[in-house]
């Protein structure tokens, strides 16, 4: 690599070529076919294997030495120090002019979704909050966004969709607070002014009830067999929508299955009932067990036929209220559920696959004496 000296007049008249900046270590001149003529700084972090690189500037915005002992701004020299000064120190230069800087809520969010590991479907929801309620203000500084502003903001969200607006708060501070070590972000979100406005969300309780289940299960026969066979699958797994959707034939070995991507990030092996296995083996020659896409409509169907109302996840909800009723032990549900437990002694408890499939047969024929698929009606400990 050539080597230039730091005077305006060599800098200026150098071609197309990257040259080291002669008495200047790690000070590097791009200059570009466009004329553009930009210093860098390449260097290593004290105590670190991290190198960096720093843009310094372009000759034709800052000056590349004082030209006066009185002038305030900066000049390349002046910055080139600063910069090396900050890697012996063992300190980024550039975070450090991030933290000197604003940035704008687009930018927030945009590192936001760079930098946090979000399931997929999290991330479409997020998303669509960002296009439907965040465009306002997707060039407005953080700084400038204030406790009143997101006071309005979240009354005009909240007078259609009270709990989309709490959702919307949520992501807002999420955004923010990841904003706040790197950029000059203060440390207090405004969102912590909506304490007493916040919409008060109740836990959903809804299941289908043990008498509803024939007409649930003979109004599932009646929508697409790829819709009617999801249905039945999630109400006899207690899988989450996605975790069912998203199966692989590769996930399911035999008669078990094995999930990796779910919500808790806790891989998830359930082995199944001979209903469920005869579901799963009918279905071969799929590109995948559950190709489906937005099952609204299909569900829209289902609730008509049926006069039941409800989601994917009251589904969920329902195999665990089964559970419940068969009277299976604590530990048992939240590992059919895939739920984690902070207790100490349930971590001691160890179960096996061959008696976890013993309760989903349970499960299964539970459900299936209710819906008028068997004869015998399995006892439960108490009424749903």
């Amino acid at each position: 690599m050539k080597t230039l000296k730091f005077t305006h007049a060599a800098i200026e008249r150098a071609p197309v070529g990257t040259y080291h900046v002669e008495g200047k270590p790690g000070l590097y001149l791009i200059v570009r076919e466009s004329g553009d003529r930009t210093f860098r700084l390449t260097k290593k972090l004290k105590h670190q294997r991290t190198t960096v690189t720093v843009t310094l500037g372009k000759l034709n915005q800052l000056p590349i030495k004082r030209p006066s002992h009185d002038y305030r701004g900066d000049c390349i020299e002046d910055l080139y120090h600063e910069a090396v000064s900050c890697c012996l120190r063992g300190e980024n230069p550039n975070a450090r002019r991030r933290r000197e800087q604003v940035i704008a809520l687009g930018q927030a969010f945009d590192n936001y979704m760079r930098d946090i590991p979000l399931a997929e479907s999290t991330r479409t929801a997020y998303r669509q909050i960002n296009r439907d309620y965040f465009a306002g203000w997707k060039d407005t500084p953080l700084t400038e966004i204030d406790d009143e502003a997101v006071r309005g903001w979240y009354r005009r969200i909240a007078s259609d969709t009270p709990y989309t607006a709490n959702k919307s708060a949520a992501l807002f501070g999420a955004v923010w607070r990841h904003a706040t070590g790197d950029w000059a972000v203060p440390p207090a979100c405004p969102t912590r002014s909506l304490r007493r406005l916040r919409h008060k969300e109740r836990r959903r309780t809804g299941y289908v009830q043990p008498g509803d289940l024939q007409a649930w299960w003979d109004a599932t026969g009646s929508v697409d067999a790829t819709y009617r066979d999801y249905f039945r699958f999630v109400l006899l797994t207690g899988l989450r929508r996605q975790e069912a959707a998203g199966l692989s034939w590769d996930d399911y070995s035999h008669d078990v299955i094995r999930i990796t991507e779910t919500k808790n990030k806790d891989p998830h092996t359930l082995p199944l009932s001979d209903y469920l296995v005869d579901l799963l083996e009918s279905r071969r020659g799929e590109d995948k067990p559950f190709d489906v896409k937005d099952p609204r409509l299909a569900i829209e169907a289902v609730r008509k036929a049926s006069g039941v109302q409800f989601t994917i996840h009251d589904l969920r909800r329902s195999f665990a209220s089964y559970c419940e009723a068969l009277d299976f032990g604590y530990v048992t549900i939240k590992r059919l559920m895939n739920h984690r437990t902070s207790d100490v002694t349930s971590g001691y408890v160890q179960l096996s696959t061959e008696g976890l499939r013993v309760k989903m047969q349970q499960v299964t024929d539970f459900v299936l004496s209710h819906a008028g698929v068997k004869d015998n009606v399995i006892p439960m400990r108490g009424q749903l």
